[in-house]
Order: C-alpha cells, then structure tokens, then sequence
C-alpha cells in the first residue's frame, strides 16, 4: 500500500519571506498563519492563530507576490528534520509547497 502525507493550507504570510540559494537552487522560507475558534476558560468562543513553517522550493515568477499580510492557498506535504543543539534534540516541521495561489485580499 502506497502512503503520502497531504496538507492544504489557507492562511496569511506572517512576514516578507527569506530566499536563499541551496544546492543551484532558490529555498524560500516563511510562515502561513491559519485561525481556528476555541472556547476560553469562560467558554466563550475566541479566535487562536496556529503557525506553519513553509518551504517553496524554486518558483522564482512568485517571489515577487509574497509579502507580509498577503493571503495564500498552499498544498504540499509535511517534511521533519531533526537535529541536537547543546544536547538538546530539536524537531522543526515544515510543508514543502507543490502547489500555490495567491488569494485576492478585497474584503466583501
């Protein structure tokens, strides 16, 4: 049986992204905010923001679109690395973007 991982994201850029050159190729990194409602210790309802760390491999044509506060749509899989720093194991996830859309941000 084959498995894969699918995540789809629809969110906002947190800050401008960074773009560095790995290997001959062009890695850019930033964060997608989603929100959720959750319920308070009131149990009132309250929006939570959860944050992503994105991966865009290439697609140098978009990097021009994506600033801070831009609204996405993002399909991709979830990729973890791990490493140990001062003794300390240390796991980051990332969503390793295969498809993107830039989302129209006029408000209704």
């Amino acid at each position: 049986m084959q498995t894969f991982s699918r995540t789809t994201l629809i969110g906002y850029l947190g800050a401008d992204p960074v773009t560095q050159e790995v290997g001959g190729k062009k890695k850019t990194e930033f964060q997608v905010a989603t929100n959720y409602l959750a319920k308070n210790d009131q149990g009132e309802k309250e929006q939570e923001a959860e944050w992503h760390n994105i991966e865009l491999w290439g697609r140098e044509n978009v990097l021009a679109y994506l600033k801070k506060g831009t609204p996405i749509w993002i399909e991709g899989y979830n990729k973890t690395s791990s490493w140990e720093k001062d003794g300390i194991k240390r796991n980051k996830t990332v969503v390793v973007v295969e498809e993107l859309g830039l989302l129209d941000s006029k408000k209704p």
